[in-house]
């Protein structure tokens, strides 16, 4: 017995001895784990704390199938941003940095290629335990290098591996609105530019969890996501559970300037501010008393208001699109008017001068272009007539007769009202046309006819040294028409008309009149509707006079060679106000130009293109008592470029109109027939034949008045309504809400006539009797004359190679504006922009609730500071004190967060570029992730998010609704080849989830192809110098393109080619995407902006939220593992910096501290915890 005992004591005794030596063991190896933790974080410190750097995965750069093979394709890579000193116009060559993993030596994790390979004996850093995998090794496995320890009493080894949360869904991210915004009809108006969270729905192993779901807030830990899917693990690399970033500008290494606080600025504070000028230079702004000012490249725009259109045409100097451009649009949302749930725009209501006179009211109100009519056609029917000759009894004379059908345009997605009292005006002068005349007796004899001075039995409609010149007829400044629109022109008025969303109206004569009963002007009234009854009749010297009812007649109608006294062959100007006798509140004394559209004598009609302008000859010969009924015979007018050109004539051509046309361009000069002159005006002047009735696909008009546009300007390819505006009516919350916004480097007011003369430029003359009617200095609208070219719709937020501008530029020069045919600067305005944009400024969300429009759906009547106050003292706990993108968190203490950015009882100037230091991103997204199903959660982050139609939400329940705007006029789009599709042309679309992971899938080929991004724009832009589709589209828009997601689009005859670009410096850009189409940029086709919108403000090219995983183990003398632990971390770039001597607030370059200078921002320790082997 005692024998047993005693071999029992020594049993025992041995397995203490093992307990001790084991737990000292596994001490060594947590020790050793916490070291590689210290290490790993010390790396991080060195090479993310700088704003400065951008964070990439191995797999977007891993050769051919190591990308997904690899144990090394989720490291991350530390790469140098685009530094904006250097330019931002020439991407710089991708600088490496280092890989954040454990590495032998110092120097190997420095080298990029280090990462391709996997030394014997790496460590598991993420294995089976967490990707719930039984296979071993697992998809999606991690592994590190070990590192030898020699110190201590115990050898032993470590590894750590960083993971950027960021290139993660967040899909926990967020809360609900306050409850003011979170109302059936006014959450869709917020939700399309400012998603709460990343929608996991569609992820199979996980499921959505929405915000308001109450199991939501125990999601603490990746890990725990298990709880809701026990196959969560698999999504691992995937989703997160906590991700916040810093609104940090990477290429000025800086925080971003909040547009949100900049847009409450009052407007005289946002002019002159260009984003960029002709020679590429980017402004990067500076901070200022008023809040911002520009930088030194741009000392030339200082306070005059004429600056920017003094520069104009300067070849180094001249502005493109800016700030107040976009102010503009951003502030629209406070002029609409709500009635039941509809809104409404009306003329004049932003109106900055109390003026009695409704011209200078609408000139003076900043939004007057998204309000003024867009003439989309104007067409003039010529009829001959044959009337009683007052000269001889019993005879009769040729008399001509008109109909005008003028359409006018609302392009937006809500409704545009005229008020009574206004009045736009149409003026026709000069048609140069010639008639002669065959006219014979009943025997068969030709009827001797009083000759012109062109002789052979021809007379000019506008000149010529015959009977009929007069101070009224054959000369130059004869006025065809002067048309009001809304009628009521003899009594100074107009009744006010209303245009539905994207409604084309037709107005023509109210009724018949006659040139013999006007005096001096032709002030006609023009309402909506067109038919019978409803005719001018032009009562002048035709040179067919005397003729008997029997005598037949033929003629010919051709263009006039011969120059016209005004230089223009001719012109149909816009107006607002017309030309009449009597005070000036009652609308007498003049108008004043818009611009106008004319055919100048440089188009030959020596020998005119048939094409445009064919002989019209009399489809038979008819007595004159014929002719007591009117017999049409031609049309002629201006066209706004459309898809398709109506069947059997050329009333448009092949193009791109939605993308390259900006509508609200008043002015536009025929120079030529040429493809790249008709890219750069997009409008054609024709005429065409009429078989002597009202017989041509080019007359068309619906019950309801409406004529159609957008695919074309006939029944058969057109629609009544194309809202391609799509209006935002909600304050900015994200930055792609502007990308309809009317921008394209407009740089001069209506106020500034004599300043627009001395440029040689359309002065825009005042028109009056008695004493010209003047433009005031208060008339501060942008006339839309002088522009930057080219045209461009939908510049912000997307990226298309302009073929006006070599595909390896941004800028360049030509004859290719459509009001001067001189040379002048092109800049790729997309390009330019986004570069300007996307990294410099973010959308904080803040608001004024005084400025909301009454009526609306939304309402609060906090201002700005008293929202931003409570947001940082009570959000956190509160979501109703939450920004209206409640993504938006506080980072700063409220205490301090008020000092900066509040003075007294207001925003403190500098707020705009004080507050990002302030708050967080909370579910930031690294753009430069390569997990598909990351990017499937975050690109249906507005799945089953509703629209607001008709004051009702649409429900698109199962989809993924896109677009800027949360406000459509019509459902949900069917793309095809069919332009008459309606929806195409006012709605939005929607992805199913197949769609959604196609695109998904796209997106992450793109980012392997063209990654790093080394900064926001360098990922939605296009890569200028590079090759295939990353030269002419951004990369979202090509994935959308390689999705096939617009194919629908481009067959028919809805495609584009380089030839239909003619000599333009890049014409491939017809072939972006396997083929421009004609439709790009309507509601229907998916645009690369309309995709980012509700996650735009969350984007980032780098991370802020790391994962850390450490390694530590003990080993004995012959190196075999004999303990071993892993420990975890997620850590927190914070605003402050490493040395509090430098503010958060201060940029790089204004460091005064070295060792900030050398490692940024400080990280900060969110939560730690010991892995077990089976969770690792």
């Amino acid at each position: 017995m005692l024998t047993v005992i005693a071999v029992g004591l020594l049993s025992l005794s041995a397995v203490q001895l093992r307990v001790t030596s084991q737990g000292q063991s596994m001490a060594a190896a947590r020790a050793n784990a916490r070291l590689s933790l210290i290490l790993a974080l010390g790396d991080l410190q060195r090479t993310m704390g700088p704003d400065g750097r951008v964070s990439v995965p191995a797999g977007q750069s891993l050769p051919g199938a190591l990308a997904d093979s690899s144990p090394h394709g989720q490291w991350t890579g530390v790469y140098e941003a685009w530094n904006a000193d250097e330019g931002l116009n020439v991407r710089p060559e991708p600088k490496f940095v280092r890989w954040l993993a454990s590495s032998a030596t110092p120097d190997a994790a420095r080298q990029r290629a280090f990462a391709e390979s996997v030394e014997q004996g790496e460590v598991t850093m993420v294995g089976t335990g967490t990707l719930g995998s039984q296979t071993n090794p697992a998809p999606g496995a991690v592994t590190s290098p070990a590192l030898p320890v020699t110190t201590g009493q115990q050898p032993g080894k470590l590894a750590w591996w960083v993971a950027d949360e960021s290139m993660k869904a967040h899909v926990v991210s967020g809360s609900p609105r306050p409850e003011f915004a979170t109302g059936a009809k006014s959450e869709p108006l917020f939700a399309a530019n400012a998603g709460i969270v990343p929608n996991a729905a569609a992820l199979a192993s996980l499921g959505e969890i929405r915000p308001d779901d109450p199991e939501r807030s125990k999601y603490l830990s990746t890990a725990q996501y298990e709880l809701k899917n026990p196959e969560a693990g698999s999504l691992f690399h995937d989703i997160t559970a906590f991700s916040r970033g810093l609104p940090i500008d990477v290429t000025r290494r800086r925080f971003k300037f909040d547009f949100s606080s900049f847009a409450l600025l009052d407007r005289s504070k946002v002019s002159n501010l260009p984003l960029y000028k002709a020679d590429g230079a980017v402004n990067g702004f500076t901070a200022s008393a008023a809040g911002i000012a520009n930088d030194g490249k741009f000392s030339a725009f200082n306070s005059n208001p004429a600056t920017m259109l003094n520069l104009f045409g300067d070849a180094a100097q001249q502005p493109g699109i800016h700030l107040e451009e976009l102010w503009t649009h951003a502030n629209l949302y406070r002029n609409l008017t709500w009635t039941n749930g509809v809104p409404s725009l009306r003329l004049m209501n932003g109106s900055e001068s109390a003026s009695t006179d409704f011209r200078h009211r609408a000139l003076a109100d900043p939004w007057f272009s998204y309000t003024k009519p867009v003439f989309a056609a104007v067409q003039f029917v010529f009829s001959f007539v044959s009337k009683p000759d007052p000269a001889v009894t019993g005879k009769f004379r040729m008399l001509m007769q008109m109909d005008a059908l003028v359409k006018v345009w609302n392009p937006n997605n809500v409704r545009v009202e005229i008020p009574p009292g206004a009045s736009f005006v149409v003026q026709l002068l000069s048609v140069p046309f010639k008639v002669q005349w065959s006219i014979t007796n009943p025997q068969g004899t030709p009827v001797v006819l009083a000759q012109s001075g062109i002789g052979n039995n021809t007379y000019s409609f506008a000149r010529g040294a015959w009977a009929s010149s007069s101070n009224t007829f054959g000369q130059a400044s004869f006025q065809w028409l002067r048309g009001n629109l809304g009628g009521l022109a003899q009594k100074g008025v107009s009744t006010g008309y209303t245009l539905e969303p994207g409604e084309c109206k037709i107005f023509g004569h109210d009724k018949d009149t006659s040139s013999a009963e006007w005096s001096g002007d032709p002030n006609v009234n023009l309402s909506p509707g067109w038919g019978p009854g409803r005719q001018a009749l032009i009562v002048a010297d035709f040179g067919a006079n005397g003729l008997g009812p029997d005598d037949s007649i033929e003629f010919i109608v051709s263009p006039d060679k011969d120059p016209n006294p005004s230089g223009v062959r001719t012109y149909c100007n816009k107006w607002i106000g017309h030309r009449a006798a009597g005070s000036q509140n009652q609308g007498g004394n003049g108008g004043l130009a818009l611009g106008g559209n004319s055919i100048p004598t440089s188009i030959d009609f020596t020998q005119p293109d048939p094409a445009w302008f064919p002989e019209v000859r009399s489809s038979q010969r008819l007595k004159v008592s014929q002719y007591s009924t009117p017999k049409p015979f031609m049309i002629f007018g201006h066209y706004l470029n459309v898809e398709q050109a109506s069947s059997g004539t050329r009333d448009a051509f092949a193009n791109s109109p939605r993308l390259l046309t900006n509508p609200v361009i008043t002015t536009r000069r025929l120079r030529s027939f040429e493809p790249d002159q008709l890219t750069t005006y997009q409008e054609v002047w024709r005429c065409d034949p009429l078989p002597m009735a009202y017989d041509s696909v080019l007359i068309d008009i619906s019950s309801k008045d409406q004529g159609r546009f957008g695919g074309g300007h006939s029944a058969l390819t057109g629609v009544t309504r194309c809202a391609t505006r799509q209006l935002d009516a909600a304050p900015p919350l994200s930055l792609m809400s502007l990308s309809h916004a009317i921008a394209n480097g407009f740089a001069d007011r209506f106020g500034q006539a004599a300043e627009r003369g001395s440029k040689g430029l359309d002065v825009l003359q005042s028109d009056g009797l008695g004493g010209n009617y003047k433009f005031e200095p208060g008339d501060i609208a942008f006339s839309t004359v002088t522009y930057a070219a080219p045209q461009v719709e939908r510049a912000i937020g997307n990226s298309f190679a302009s073929p006006f501008i070599r595909t390896d530029k941004v800028t360049g020069s030509g004859p290719y504006n459509a009001t001067s045919a001189n040379n002048l600067p092109l800049f790729d305005h997309s390009y330019l922009a986004n570069a300007a944009l996307f990294d410099a400024w973010f959308c904080s969300s803040l608001h004024d609730g005084g400025k909301f429009p009454s009526g609306a759906p939304y309402s609060d009547s906090q201002n700005a500071p008293s929202v931003l106050g409570e947001f940082f003292e009570q959000s956190v706990g509160d979501p109703e004190k939450s920004l209206l993108n409640p993504r938006v968190i506080p980072a700063s203490a409220a205490a301090r967060a008020k000092e900066r950015l509040l003075k007294g009882q207001a925003l403190h100037p500098e707020a705009i570029t004080r507050l990002a230091a302030h708050v967080f991103l909370d579910g930031s997204f690294n753009v430069n992730s390569t997990r598909k199903d990351a990017w499937r959660a975050l690109l249906s982050t507005a799945r089953d998010q509703a629209k607001l139609l008709n004051g009702n939400p649409l429900s698109t329940a199962g989809k993924t609704p896109f677009g800027s705007s949360g406000l459509v006029s019509a459902g949900a789009a069917q793309p095809s080849a069919n332009p008459t599709e309606l929806n195409q042309w006012c709605g939005f679309r929607d992805l199913d989830d197949t769609q959604i992971e196609s695109l998904a899938e796209e997106i992450v080929k793109e980012v392997k192809t063209r990654g790093p991004f080394l900064s926001l724009a360098d990922f939605i832009n296009r890569r200028p110098g590079g090759s295939g589709d990353a030269r002419l589209l951004g990369t979202t828009q090509a994935a959308i393109e390689a999705a096939g997601l617009n194919a629908s689009f481009k067959g028919g005859g809805r495609s584009v080619s380089a030839t239909d670009f003619g000599k333009l410096p890049a014409p491939e850009a017809a072939s972006a995407g396997s083929g421009l189409s004609r439709s790009t940029g309507i509601p229907g086709y998916l645009m690369q902006s309309d995709v980012l919108a509700a996650v735009a403000n969350e984007l980032a090219p780098r991370g802020d939220t790391f994962r850390i995983r450490g390694y530590g183990a003990a080993t004995d003398p012959d190196g075999k593992v004999i303990a071993e632990a892993w420990c975890e971390a997620i850590v927190q770039r914070m605003p402050e910096y490493l040395d509090p001597t430098d503010s958060a607030e201060t940029g790089f370059a204004g460091l005064t501290e070295e060792v900030n200078r050398a490692f940024g921002r400080r990280f900060h320790f969110i939560s730690f915890q010991w892995l077990p082997r089976t969770a690792v």
